[in-house]
C-alpha cells in the first residue's frame, strides 16, 4: 500500500491507466492465491503479525515520518533526478526493518545492501542492454531480469526480501536519461534507511551488535566444532585405553618371567 500510494507520486503519473493496473494486477494475484491454496498446492498463509506497543509505534511513526521528509526534502532540494534515493520499494523495506523485531535482512545489514544494489543494477542493466541497445521490447527484458533477481535471492545471497524485487522491476519504468544513475541512487538511500533503522533498534529495542540468532553457516561451523572435539575426545580416550591395554600386558610379562625365575630356582635348590 505504501509503494502504491507514492509510486505515483515519484513518477509524475496522472494516468487512470495506472490505479486501473493497481487494482487489476492486486486482484490476479489474490485470485491465483486463493487457487494455489484450495488445491492444496501451497499452504495457506496467514501473514506475518508485527504489532507494536502504543508508545513504541507513536515513537517509531514519528521517527520514520520524520527521517522520510528529511530524505525528500533534500531529494528535491537539490536535485529532482535523484529522488529515487526514496523510491517507494526502500521506504516499504524501511518499513519493515523498524517494525519487524525478528525481520531476517535487519540481522543481516550489509546482506540486504548489496542484495538491493544488485537489483538495481540488474534491472538497469537489462533495459539498457536489451531494450535500449538491441530493441527488445521491455516486457522480454523484465522477465530477464525477474529469473535474474529469483536466483539472486534464492541461490547466491539465499535473503528473500520483496522489496528489492521491486527495485529491479522499478529500473523498467523510471524515465530513461537516468538509468545508468539509478543503482548509484538506490546504493545511496538502501544504505541510510538501513543503518537509521539499526540505530532505532538499538534504541527501542535495545539490541546490540551481534544480537539474534545464528546464521546458518555458523550454526553449521559451531556443530562441526563439537564434532571435532568428540572425536579428539574418543581419540584420546582409545589412545588411553591402549596404553592402559599395553601397560597391563607389559605388567603380566613381568610377573610371567618372576614366576619363571621362582620355578627356575627351585629346580636348582631341588638339584
Amino acid at each position: 500500500m505504501l509503494s502504491a500510494i507514492t509510486l505515483p507520486v515519484l513518477l509524475q503519473t496522472s494516468s487512470y491507466v495506472y490505479v486501473i493496473s493497481a487494482i487489476g494486477l492486486t486482484a490476479l494475484v489474490i485470485f491465483f492465491s486463493i487457487l494455489l491454496e484450495k488445491g492444496n498446492i501451497r499452504p495457506k498463509y496467514d501473514g506475518q503479525k508485527a504489532s507494536l506497543p502504543r508508545k513504541e509505534f507513536v515513537a517509531t511513526f514519528t521517527f520514520r515520518t520524520l527521517l522520510t521528509l528529511l530524505l525528500a526534502f533534500l531529494c528535491t532540494f537539490f536535485n529532482w533526478r535523484i529522488k529515487f534515493t526514496i523510491a517507494p520499494p526502500l521506504l516499504v523495506a524501511f518499513f519493515e526493518l523498524t517494525t519487524n523485531k525478528a525481520s531476517p535482512p535487519a540481522k543481516r545489514p550489509v546482506a540486504t545492501i548489496i542484495l538491493f544494489t544488485l537489483c538495481a543494477i540488474l534491472g538497469s542493466a537489462c533495459r539498457y542492454i536489451f531494450t535500449i541497445l538491441i530493441g527488445i521490447p521491455l516486457t522480454i527484458s523484465s522477465v530477464i531480469a525477474m529469473i535474474g533477481v529469483i536466483l539472486l535471492m534464492k541461490r547466491i545471497m539465499k535473503l528473500p526480501f520483496l522489496p528489492a524485487a521491486a527495485m529491479c522491476i522499478l529500473a523498467m519504468l523510471i524515465p530513461e536519461e537516468i538509468v545508468l544513475y539509478y543503482p548509484v541512487e538506490v546504493a545511496v538511500g538502501i544504505t541510510v534507511l538501513t543503518y537509521s533503522a539499526l540505530f532505532w533498534r538499538k534504541i527501542i529495542w535495545r539490541e546490540k551488535k551481534g544480537e539474534g540468532e545464528k546464521p546458518k553457516e555458523a550454526k553449521e561451523i559451531t556443530i562441526v566444532i563439537e564434532n571435532s572435539n568428540n572425536n579428539n575426545n574418543n581419540n584420546n580416550n582409545n589412545s588411553e585405553k591402549e596404553e592402559n591395554k599395553q601397560i597391563s600386558k607389559e605388567d603380566r610379562t613381568k610377573d610371567n618371567n618372576i614366576e619363571d625365575n621362582k620355578n627356575n630356582n627351585k629346580n636348582v635348590n631341588e638339584e
